[in-house]
């Protein structure tokens, strides 16, 4: 049920008094404000300003449990506001469908210790996949445009055990290891993991027989900046935040990474924690040093900082640290 109503400055005319607040959406910084309090009167400066507002992308709205007093003081009918509101209609419906499917599910006893330890043993991640396929999908859309298609992408893509969706799905727990809860951040991990590598694609095919070959490539160090541009062409709007972590996801600590040799002070958490699952799961299918290895082995190597076969464990301590509570 959506918690506010989206209502339209023309609906208020000067001199009005309402017995319920009127609030005023900023989509720009996603910040809900009281424009006009109860029983103060709707002004002509208020009314120029609420259209100005409005040119600009913002948007009224009224709290839900006021609707019966709004449609009595204000004469407008349900089928107006329906109009006004069908997108978000459609949204609430959908979230109601999620949470008919998922909310039973997403809480239900895991543990990640035990569900990699199986995934080792059968090479199977869709347990994993699933998890976090329906926590995901039960987060707010009404939070923000970044909870919103983030849904949206995990619904469409954790429907397939592929390398992007593994490291996606991995980030995302290692950061909740890592006591990241807030769920726009957890949002930029997923979105970040999942697009980073598009540049990728847009590399000659020939080059990806082999990965150790495509890494001497000066190519392979740019196709952070090249998924950035295939981005912005395809019109996708993207975060800034997903962006930069996008542009970090193969930056190291001690400032060996690519593509701008960052070193720890200047590198973003979330960006660690998705390249440490990137090459936890590129060790562990053989794509390093040629030869597969048992994901918690691979875990293991990475957090007892094991200098050779190509693993780089320039991290943050407290990030390998973290490791421990993977391990059996």
């Amino acid at each position: 049920m959506l918690k506010f109503y989206r209502v339209h400055s023309s609906f208020f005319e000067i001199e009005e008094l309402f017995s319920f607040n009127i609030y005023l959406f900023d989509t720009r910084r996603e910040q809900r404000i009281v424009s006009l309090h109860s029983n103060s009167p709707v002004t002509a400066e208020l009314l120029e300003e609420w259209r100005q507002l409005e040119d600009k992308g913002a948007y009224l709205q009224i709290y839900r449990e006021n609707l019966n007093e709004f449609h009595y003081e204000t004469e407008i009918t349900e089928q107006q506001l329906l109009e006004l509101n069908k997108f978000y209609f459609r949204m609430s419906e959908l979230q109601n469908k999620r949470f008919e499917i998922y909310e039973k599910k997403s809480k239900e006893d895991f543990l990640l210790r035990s569900t990699l330890n199986q995934i080792s043993k059968t090479g199977d991640f869709s347990p994993l996949i699933e998890r976090v396929r329906a926590e995901v999908l039960v987060f707010p859309l009404h939070e923000s445009e970044l909870v919103s298609m983030t849904t949206e992408l995990v619904d469409k893509l954790f429907i397939r055990d592929i390398m992007p969706v593994r490291v996606a799905a991995l980030s995302y727990m290692l950061a909740k290891q890592n006591k990241i809860t807030d769920r726009e951040q957890l949002c930029i991990i997923l979105q970040g993991a999942l697009l980073k590598d598009l540049g990728l694609a847009h590399i000659c095919s020939s080059l990806l027989l082999k990965f150790q070959d495509l890494q001497k490539e000066d190519i392979y160090t740019k196709h952070c900046m090249l998924s950035i541009y295939v981005l912005s062409k395809a019109g996708f709007e993207v975060h800034k935040l997903v962006k930069r972590l996008i542009l970090e996801s193969h930056e190291q600590a001690d400032g060996s990474g690519f593509p701008r040799n960052k070193k720890e002070g200047h590198i973003n958490y979330t960006s660690y924690i998705v390249n440490l699952s990137d090459q936890i799961l590129m060790y562990s299918e053989g794509k390093i040093n040629g030869r597969k290895t048992e994901l918690s082995q691979a875990i293991r190597l990475f957090y007892n900082r094991v200098h050779s076969e190509g693993i780089n464990i320039s991290f943050p301590a407290r990030l390998l640290d973290s490791l421990q509570s993977l391990l059996l």
